[in-house]
Formats: structure tokens, sequence, C-alpha cells
């Protein structure tokens, strides 16, 4: 009997810790969604070949301490690599941006990822696929 009693307050010390190590250590990711409103890219969707795709985000620091460094824009082509198509250095608690890209080559599906990273290195990201015809 004690060496079940030994074993149940061993998995309560190591369950509080983990807890209260959790709470304690603040980390809070930053949030990026995209804008829903009519004529904007937010959600998988088909173009025309040649269309105007407008991207709209909003991002915001999660954390009290953090702020927003970085924004990064990636597209991959086809099931390609992702490549970095802009990237830009913010500082700031907010950020909201607007993008317009040119729909590719009918069949083409375009992966359009847009990150956005706080002080601490956490990011977050919003991720929208685009198939042209």
């Amino acid at each position: 009997m004690l060496y079940e009693k030994t074993v149940f307050d061993f998995i309560l010390v190591a369950l509080f810790s983990t807890f209260y190590s959790c709470q304690k250590s603040g980390v809070t990711l930053p949030v990026i969604n995209f804008y829903a409103g009519t004529g904007y890219v937010y959600s998988d969707t088909v173009l025309a070949h040649g269309t105007i795709a407008t991207f709209g985000i909003n991002a915001y620091k999660a954390g009290v301490d953090q702020l927003l460094r970085k924004c990064i824009i990636q597209r991959s082509i086809n099931g390609s690599a992702d490549s970095t198509i802009q990237e830009m250095d913010v500082i700031t608690q907010t950020f909201s941006q607007f993008y317009g890209y040119t729909v590719g080559d009918s069949g083409n599906v375009e992966r359009y990822t847009f990150i956005i990273l706080q002080d601490n290195g956490l990011s977050d990201s919003a991720i929208a696929t685009i198939t042209s015809i």
C-alpha cells in the first residue's frame, strides 16, 4: 500500500508541476485570420486565370509582453516547395494588410500561406488555396 501511495503522490506532483509551469510561462501565440469580406479570398476557392485574387489579413499579439515582428507570405504552386514572395518587418501590437495577386495558368493549384511572428519566435499562419480554371 505504501508503494501505491508513493506512485499516486508522484503522479500528482508531476501533473501539478506541469500545469503550474505551463500557466507560469505565459506562452501565448499570435493570432492571424483572413478578412472574410465580399471579394476577398479567405478559404480554398476556384478562380479564373488572370483574375486578381485579393487577400486581407488581420493579426494581433496575444500576450502582454510580446509584439508582432514579422509577416511572411509564401506560395506553393502545384505542390512545390513554399517560396517566400514577400517578407516584411513590423513592430506593432496589431497588423492588417491587403494583398492582390494575379491567378496563374489554368489548372494550377496555388497555396498561399501568411505567417505572423512575435518577439518570442512563436508564430501563427493562415492558409488558402486557389485552383485556377
